[in-house]
């Protein structure tokens, strides 16, 4: 079970950490056009960046669901490995 940890540990910060940078650097992107006053091009990439979100955060639970089910296998494996 360590090793399966091992395995989708790194997966899931990864995933979380792409899409915390994502939001940040999406949002000062905001911030600057928001400075320019403008507001129109701010809203339209704001937009633009909840819908990048929403797809990076689908991505990020299936590549999470993909470790899951590696783990589950490495799991299954170290069990039956262990048995015989």
């Amino acid at each position: 079970m360590g090793i399966a940890l091992r395995m989708a540990i790194p997966i899931a910060v990864q995933a979380a950490v792409a899409v915390m940078v994502f939001v940040a650097v999406s949002w000062f992107a905001v911030s600057v056009l928001m400075a320019a006053e403008s507001i129109v091009a701010a809203m339209l990439l704001e937009a633009v960046i909840a819908i990048a979100v929403g797809v990076i955060s689908v991505v990020a639970k299936f590549v999470m669901a993909i470790s899951g089910v590696t783990v589950a296998v490495v799991a299954v494996a170290a069990i039956a490995l262990g048995i015989s």
